[in-house]
């Protein structure tokens, strides 16, 4: 029973280190996007001279701002890892 008990709390600990990584891992894709749309709309303006495309690099500036408070938040928040 004591065996038994021991994997299970375990297992516990390994799904919740398991959760945070894949959490760091979504946040950490966010930010690849943001990066992304900031470029995107930096070259589509620096090419064409349509003001346009800079709604997709403020938008992403605002994103990569947001993304990446949450990303310290949730990596604060966490104990670490060993």
């Amino acid at each position: 029973v004591l065996i038994t008990y021991r994997n299970m709390v375990l297992t516990e600990s390994e799904s919740r280190s398991i959760n945070s990584s894949l959490q760091v891992l979504q946040k950490l894709q966010n930010i690849l996007i943001d990066v992304q749309d900031i470029e995107t709309g930096q070259r589509g303006f620096m090419i064409s001279g349509n003001e346009k495309f800079l709604d997709a690099y403020f938008k992403g500036l605002d994103n990569l701002k947001k993304d990446t408070i949450n990303l310290v938040a949730l990596n604060a928040a966490e104990p670490p890892v060993n």
